[in-house]
């Protein structure tokens, strides 16, 4: 019975990793502790110039391990190529820094087999961030799901980025990327939240309401470098704008969500004066054409619903914080 449920539900892991020594063997081990066991872990080295290559082929695992070595090329480009070389019905992702709760797979399978959705195309789940030690932290913000971000929720989506534990807490059909096509290699940030809103627009989404995925944050984490990400932010804004457009609520979630991030460096006009030259002509035109042709008229006019936006924010890690004292 379970040899049949693998075979026709098997799974395939994808492991992107840019020298990633420090904690490539502590995801591998939450990998092999599993309850449902995956076909094949895809090790996808990025050019990595550490001991990473020597780790992943002296790693001795019961689950098979296909290494593959390619040129440096980015997040994305490595999980193309891991989805180019997967051949299972499902994809798991799991960055090389990050961990899984044991059930991970178990549970979101699950959710795939007993789905009440027609065209469910990928679970997702709660999350918690590690410090470097894999300790629990409480230092950064954790996005809790809502129970209604479920179903068809493209629309949603563009509010931000919703689908919790990034691209290590996500179980997808392997078929919806040849329909909706990979991850977005000009992009090197935001590009899972390209990928969800793609899958979105023509499937439908569910998740487990529990912690299966331990996202690490260490001081090598590319969310620090604040430069690349709000250029790369920027880039997808204007790849969004134009087709949110054609949707009035689309397009006023995010224009509520670039506005809120230019709020958040309205200190450093420099970033300000960064986001008019790198924003595309469409996308000023549909953020501020009614503002006198003025980004800080945009801002203004928007200060209300942002202030709104960020109070039901910190509500919410308030009640997380006071439900953690509790305990």
């Amino acid at each position: 019975m379970q040899n049949n449920l693998e075979s026709t539900n098997s799974i395939d892991v994808v492991i992107p990793v840019y020298n990633g020594q420090d904690y490539i063997l502590q995801a591998l081990h939450s990998i092999e502790q599993q309850t449902y066991a995956p076909s094949k872990i895809i090790v996808v080295d990025d050019g990595s110039t550490d001991k990473t290559p020597d780790i992943v082929t002296g790693y001795r695992s019961k689950i098979p391990i296909e290494y593959i070595r390619k040129r440096n090329g980015g997040l994305s480009s490595a999980r193309n190529a891991g989805i180019a070389h997967s051949t299972s019905k499902y994809i798991a992702f799991l960055d090389a820094d990050d961990e899984w709760m044991p059930n991970k797979l178990t549970k979101q399978l699950n959710v795939f087999i007993n789905t009440n959705y027609e065209n469910l195309g990928a679970v997702y789940s709660k999350y918690r961030i590690i410090d470097s030690n894999g300790e629990l932290t409480h230092k950064h913000y954790v996005f809790e799901p809502d129970p209604s971000i479920r179903g068809n929720i493209y629309a949603r989506l563009f509010e931000a980025n919703k689908i919790a534990g990034s691209g290590s807490g996500v179980l997808v059909r392997r078929d919806c990327f040849d329909d909706v096509g990979l991850f977005d290699e000009t992009l090197h940030a935001c590009e899972d939240w390209d990928m969800w809103l793609r899958l979105a627009s023509r499937y439908e989404f569910d998740f487990v309401p529990e912690v299966l995925v331990k996202i690490r944050r260490h001081h090598e984490n590319m969310q620090r470098d604040t430069s690349m990400m709000f250029r790369n932010q920027l880039q997808f804004y204007n790849k969004w704008l134009p087709l949110a457009a054609h949707h009035s609520d689309c397009l006023s979630a995010l224009r509520l969500n670039i506005a809120s991030y230019l709020i958040s460096y309205l200190p450093r006009i420099n970033k300000i004066s960064l986001a008019i030259d790198l924003l595309s002509e469409t996308s000023r035109e549909l953020l501020w054409m009614k503002y006198d042709q003025s980004p800080y008229l945009f801002l203004l006019s928007m200060l209300p619903e942002v202030a709104l936006k960020l109070v039901k924010r910190h509500m919410q890690s308030i009640r997380r914080l006071l439900k953690h004292i509790a305990l």
